[in-house]
């Protein structure tokens, strides 16, 4: 099972990622791998500043999303520690923080 976290800021993914890692250790969760940091990605916009005729002058503006990914190893003995650890991160979510639970 994988966990990834993606949020616009970066200091409040980090701080999420101790309560991860405090979470794993509660529920039992030794062999938690990571975080493995994926690309950023950035999305840039241009905005004119005048509504009118001054074409040349424009604002521009980036938006950047950091992801963190999580490996959760899953065996027969760690299936109901990986469902509460689910839980208790859903249950401890801030705003500001996107969580997706990928199993493969």
């Amino acid at each position: 099972m994988y966990v990834k976290i993606y949020s616009y800021n970066v200091d409040l993914i980090n701080e999420f990622v101790k309560l991860l890692k405090k979470e794993a250790k509660n529920c039992n969760i030794k062999d938690l791998k990571g975080p493995i940091f994926l690309p950023v990605n950035k999305k840039k916009y241009s905005v004119l500043r005048s509504p009118h005729i001054f074409s040349k002058s424009k604002e521009q503006f980036e938006i950047r999303t950091f992801k963190y990914l999580f490996k959760v190893p899953l065996r027969n003995n760690l299936t109901i520690s990986c469902s509460e650890f689910q839980e208790s991160l859903k249950n401890k979510l801030v705003a500001g923080i996107g969580l997706k639970f990928i199993v493969k």
